[in-house]
């Protein structure tokens, strides 16, 4: 990835962090540039398998959608809810068809 610095000079962003990628980062987060856990230089926990524990261990990492068709859902309108929190009672549910 190639950009154009501000004095017109070309600078390849990717060979630029290929070439630090293994510099400890700056601040107090204890990883290296690439993203890794490291501990006095040593590579304690690559950043592969840091994503593969968090993907593993975390239910919502990743999302499972069902794919239904939701015409058959009951659908509120705003103005129906508003008539009923006002509290004239019951609502009208109404099933959202091709037509509307």
């Amino acid at each position: 990835m190639r950009v154009l610095t501000m004095r017109g000079q070309h600078l390849d962003m990717a060979r630029l962090m290929a070439q630090n990628a293994h510099k400890i980062a700056l601040g107090n987060a204890s990883m290296n540039a690439r993203g890794d856990i490291i501990d006095g230089g040593r590579v304690i926990k690559p950043r592969e398998q840091i994503a593969r524990d968090y993907h593993r261990g975390n239910p919502k990492a990743v999302r499972q959608v069902a794919l239904r068709d939701i015409s058959q859902e009951v659908f509120v309108s705003p103005a129906e809810a508003w008539e009923t929190a006002k509290g004239h009672g019951k609502v009208k549910k109404r099933v959202i068809t091709d037509k509307d």
